[in-house]
């Protein structure tokens, strides 16, 4: 069976003389900076906080798509409430598959590891397949460069969305199943060499970000 070797690094290396990206968190949001002027930057988050003071935990899940509308490079994502101490946040440029990530200071180091065969294609249906080993995970899938697009999915073992059907400690879902983001085509059948793969458990909130090459 065709497989694609997964990279799994913390960020990318810059073009010389262009800025690197940065995320940062602000008391009620974010702010992205070194992005491609005038493009499209890929922004996921999960986060758990309090409803209101005593009352249950609330989980909250983002996933967009924010436009450089004024062409400096920079996008903001406004909350509109107290950034939740605990909540991890990623973000990906449209243009170059650059990605950054952040956590408040004193929620720590929440990267995850992934398995090795978190890509694999079916070659009897010519498709490629994302494989978890997280009880629920969230899912965001960037192809970079003119063409592309941003895509989201969500897949938990044993559910109606797990493709193998199974309780077996994973999910398995189609990269063709993934849910397009705004400006973005349906999502295709195959994953590119160079396609950006985040991967949120929202309950233990715990992430990691991929770079696909094929093998």
């Amino acid at each position: 069976m065709k497989r694609l070797l997964i990279l799994l690094v913390a960020s990318l290396v810059p073009a010389a003389g262009a800025a690197a990206l940065e995320l940062i968190l602000a008391p009620a949001g974010v702010r992205v900076e070194g992005a491609t002027r005038g493009g499209n930057v890929a922004l996921v988050a999960a986060a758990r906080e309090e409803s209101a003071p005593g009352l249950n935990t609330r989980m909250t899940q983002i996933a967009e798509v924010l436009q450089d509308h004024d062409g400096n490079g920079s996008v903001e994502y406004n909350l509109n409430r107290p950034l939740p101490a605990h909540s991890i946040w990623i973000a990906v440029d449209q243009r170059t598959g650059e990605f950054v990530t952040a956590t408040p200071p004193t929620f720590g180091d929440r990267r995850m590891a992934l398995p090795e065969g978190l890509v694999k294609n079916v070659p009897a249906d010519d498709l490629d397949q994302i494989v978890s080993d997280r009880f629920v995970s969230g899912m965001l899938w960037v192809q970079p460069g003119n063409g592309g697009g941003v895509w989201t999915a969500r897949t938990a073992d044993g559910a109606s969305n797990d493709e193998d059907g199974a309780n077996d400690g994973k999910s398995v879902v189609s990269a063709a199943a993934f849910r397009a983001l705004e400006g973005s085509d349906k999502a295709p059948k195959k994953l590119k060499t160079g396609d950006v793969v985040a991967v949120i458990d929202p309950y233990e909130l715990r992430y990691a970000v991929v770079t696909v090459t094929k093998r």
